[in-house]
C-alpha cells in the first residue's frame, strides 16, 4: 500500500524573503538602466558639442574665406543666398568659379520621357540669375561654357554658330542701314534652316539644340522689330524719334502710303506667332539650350570655348554606356581627362592673364579638385584657386 505523505511546505521565512529579493533585483536592474542612459546621454551630448563645435568651425572658416573673397572683388555674400557656395582651394592669382549645372542630354523628348527636362530647366533658370548678377553687380563678361568646343585646329563651329546668330540680330534687325524689309527677309530666311533640321550636323541631341538657338534667335528678331516699330509709331512716348531707328519711321511711311502697313505687320506677328509655339523654346523649355546660351544671344555675355571636339565627343560616348556614373571607371576618367582639357583651355586663353575669377560653367558631375590641385604643382607661382558654386 502506497503512502501518501503530505509535501513539505516551503519555510514561512523563505516564502517573505523571495519577493523582497526580487525587489533588491529590480531596484538594481532599474538603477543599472538609468545609470547607463544618463551615460549615453552624456556622451551624445558631449560629441554632439564636439561634432557641432565642429560645424560651427567650419561654418565660421568658409564664411571668412567668402569675406577675403569679396574684398578681392567678387561678391559672394550675396549669391550665397540663393547657392550653395564652397571655396574649395585659395588662391591670391586665379580662381576658377566653377558654376555646376544639370544640362541638356538628348532631345526634349527623350528629357521628358525620362523625367529630367524639369530638373534642367530649374538649374538653367537659377543659373540665369546667377550669372546676371556676376555679369551686372561684378562686371563679369566673360563665360566658358561646357560644350562649346575646340576643333583641332582651334576652330569652333558651335561658337561661330551662336555669332553668325547674333550678327542676325545686331547687324540685321538693330542696324539703322538695313531696311525693315531686309530684316524681316533675314529673319525668314533663318526660319527656313529651321525647318530642315538636317542642316544641323552633329548628334541628334545637338542638332536639336542648334535647332532651338536658332528659333530663340528668329523670336527676339520679331519682338525686337515689331517693338521697333510700335516705338516708331508714338515717338512722343519713347522720348524722341532719336530712341528709334529712322529706318522704322520710313518704313511705317512708306508701307501705309502703299495700304501695305497693317498687312505686313500682321505677317510679322504670324511669323513670331509660328517660333514662339515651337516646343523646343516654348515658355521655360527655351532654358534647355543652356542659360548662358540664351543671355549671349540676349547680348549680356560673351562665351568661350572649354574644351575640345575630341573631348567632348569622348565625353558623350562614355555618358551614352555608362550605367552608374559615379562607379564607372572608365566614365571617371573620361570626366578627369576634360576637366585637365578644360584647365589648358582656359588658362591658354589669351584673356586668363586679366581675369582674377574665370565663371566655369561645367555639369555637377565635374569636380576640378584634383585637377586643379596637379596643375598648382606645375605652376607654384602662377596658381589656381576653386570656388563652386550650386543651385540650391
Amino acid at each position: 500500500m502506497k503512502e501518501n505523505f503530505p509535501k513539505p511546505e516551503k519555510d514561512n521565512a523563505e516564502i517573505q524573503q523571495a519577493p523582497i529579493e526580487r525587489s533588491k533585483f529590480s531596484q538594481k536592474k532599474k538603477s543599472f538602466f538609468k545609470s547607463t542612459a544618463i551615460q549615453s546621454l552624456a556622451l551624445f551630448a558631449a560629441l554632439s558639442g564636439v561634432y557641432g563645435g565642429v560645424i560651427g568651425y567650419e561654418q565660421h572658416q568658409e564664411k571668412q574665406r567668402i569675406q577675403e573673397v569679396q574684398k578681392e572683388g567678387l561678391d559672394l555674400e550675396n549669391i550665397s543666398e540663393d547657392f550653395d557656395v564652397k571655396i574649395i582651394i585659395s588662391s591670391t592669382s586665379h580662381s576658377i568659379v566653377h558654376i555646376k549645372q544639370i544640362h541638356r542630354y538628348g532631345t526634349l523628348e527623350k528629357m521628358e520621357d525620362e523625367g529630367i527636362a524639369p530638373q534642367v530647366i530649374r538649374s538653367q533658370k537659377e543659373i540665369e540669375k546667377l550669372i546676371n548678377d556676376l555679369s551686372e553687380q561684378n562686371g563679369i563678361k566673360d563665360f566658358f561654357d561646357e560644350g562649346i568646343a575646340v576643333d583641332s585646329k582651334g576652330k569652333s563651329e558651335g561658337l561661330e554658330f551662336l555669332e553668325m546668330l547674333r550678327d542676325i540680330l545686331d547687324k540685321k534687325i538693330n542696324n539703322p542701314n538695313v531696311s525693315v524689309v531686309e530684316s524681316a527677309d533675314a529673319l525668314v530666311d533663318l526660319e527656313t534652316l529651321t525647318l530642315t533640321p538636317h542642316e544641323f550636323d552633329g548628334p541628334e541631341g545637338k542638332a536639336e539644340g542648334a535647332n532651338a538657338e536658332a528659333l530663340y534667335t528668329i523670336k527676339i528678331g520679331w519682338e525686337d522689330l515689331l517693338k521697333n516699330i510700335n516705338d516708331a509709331q508714338a515717338p512722343e512716348r519713347v522720348g524722341h524719334k532719336k530712341s528709334v531707328s529712322k529706318k522704322y519711321a520710313q518704313f511705317i511711311e512708306s508701307a501705309t502710303r502703299m495700304g501695305m502697313f497693317q498687312k505686313l505687320v500682321d505677317g510679322f506677328q504670324s511669323d513670331r506667332s509660328l517660333v514662339v509655339n515651337n516646343p523646343l523654346i516654348q515658355g521655360d523649355n527655351v532654358y534647355i539650350m543652356g542659360a548662358a546660351r540664351k543671355l549671349y544671344l540676349d547680348g549680356k555675355i560673351n562665351l568661350i570655348p572649354a574644351e575640345t571636339d575630341e573631348g567632348n565627343d569622348e565625353g558623350t560616348r562614355a555618358a551614352h554606356f555608362t550605367h552608374d556614373p559615379n562607379s564607372d571607371p572608365n566614365f571617371q576618367k573620361t570626366v578627369t581627362e576634360r576637366n585637365d582639357i578644360a584647365l589648358a583651355r582656359i588658362t591658354s586663353d589669351p584673356q586668363f592673364k586679366n581675369m582674377k575669377f574665370i565663371p566655369v560653367i561645367f555639369g555637377a558631375g565635374h569636380n576640378f579638385e584634383d585637377n586643379i590641385k596637379n596643375y598648382n604643382k606645375g605652376n607654384p607661382s602662377d596658381t589656381l584657386g576653386l570656388i563652386e558654386i550650386t543651385p540650391k
